[in-house]
């Protein structure tokens, strides 16, 4: 165990067997009481326990205490005390996507505010719902044939059934032409993308404490989805959003799995610059794949750069130097316990 006091802070690590396999990790407020304990297995975070606050010792992590010190907190209820409640007014509940009724929202109730990222298969807009005035995101996805049905409705499956606090949250679906609509919760804080970018203009030590709170935010929600035999398969800052309180949203499902038979997956569908060295090696991603994603999104939140891209900006490159293990260090003025994380994450398994 390595124990380092930082503005009366201590933190504590245990590595445990296997490499990217986070046993423990704990932050304690000295004289205080604030606790969080990230317990690891298969690859994942298995769980984030809070406690007790002294602010005098740990004003900064503060949101964490306001998060998680309540683990039996109903997440309904969560849902309920939004304010935005009109949107269950605003769109029937998607029980039932590929049997579209009357009752469910149509696209002339929405007026487009501006157009977001899209792809070969989808389109993503942000809108406006027309009578209630509130904002959505609206993903189009192809609905032609029996390929795409299933892989929009897999998706759709998929959400229903991790509706949460570390999800976005699906509000409707309804069909358009060829398309099948997904009416989605908007994060006002946009993504990571835009969040590394704003870390970078900080100081050191208020850029670091942002760090190791949002570190405790994605793990809780990685663990999430592990826990119940997902793994998302494209864990990289665009996925990750922040809302208007500073929650944390996994999003883009639609490559995520249930790997409960086999323990991994092994139809890879492209290569990214997120993606674990592992997987080019054994055609598999498993939970740990998720965590090495993971680590890269972390250097990239402390520099600003991808840990990878060192000594270029060709997505090849960048490929081969994570094939070969070829990543930058991280600063001098970054802590150690911060540093064997990242290094842990981004290690070969």
């Amino acid at each position: 165990i390595i124990t380092l006091s930082v503005a009366a802070i201590l933190i504590y690590i245990q590595i445990a067997c296997g490499k990217r396999n986070l046993k423990q990790l704990v932050i304690d407020a000295s004289n205080g009481t604030l606790t969080f304990t990230i317990t690891h297995s298969k690859g994942c975070f298995d769980g984030i326990d809070c406690c007790n606050n002294d602010l005098q010792y740990s004003a900064n992590l503060d949101e964490i205490r306001n998060i998680y010190e309540d683990n039996q907190t109903n997440i309904q209820t969560i849902v309920i005390k939004n304010e935005n409640m009109a949107e269950v007014e605003a769109c029937a509940p998607s029980e039932s996507w590929s049997n579209i009724t009357l009752k469910m929202s149509k696209i002339e109730d929405y007026e487009i505010v501006q157009e977001l990222k899209g792809g070969t298969y989808v389109k993503t807009y942000l809108v406006r719902h027309i009578s209630s005035g509130i904002q959505y995101v609206m993903k189009q996805v192809a609905y032609i044939d029996d390929v795409d049905k299933k892989r929009a409705d897999d998706e759709v499956a998929l959400m229903k059934r991790l509706e949460s606090q570390f999800i976005i949250r699906l509000i409707c679906t309804f069909t358009n032409n060829t398309e099948l609509c997904m009416i989605l919760e908007y994060c006002e804080n946009g993504d990571l993308r835009n969040v590394i970018t704003e870390l970078q203009k900080l100081s050191v030590e208020e850029r670091i404490n942002r760090v190791w709170i949002l570190l405790a935010h994605i793990a809780r929600a990685i663990d999430f989805l592990h826990s119940d035999n997902i793994i998302h398969r494209d864990i990289k800052p665009e996925n990750i959003f922040l809302t208007q309180d500073g929650s944390v949203r996994l999003g883009d499902l639609h490559l995520a799995k249930d790997i409960s038979q086999n323990n991994f997956y092994n139809k890879i569908q492209e290569t990214n610059i997120y993606m674990a060295v592992e997987i080019r090696l054994t055609n598999r991603m498993t939970y740990a794949s998720d965590i090495f994603s993971f680590g890269i999104v972390l250097f990239e939140l402390i520099t600003g750069q991808h840990p990878f891209a060192f000594n270029t900006d060709n997505e090849q490159s960048i490929i081969d130097n994570i094939q070969k293990g070829d990543y930058q260090e991280l600063p001098d003025w970054v802590l150690n316990e911060m540093k064997m994380i990242v290094m842990n994450m981004l290690s070969n398994v």
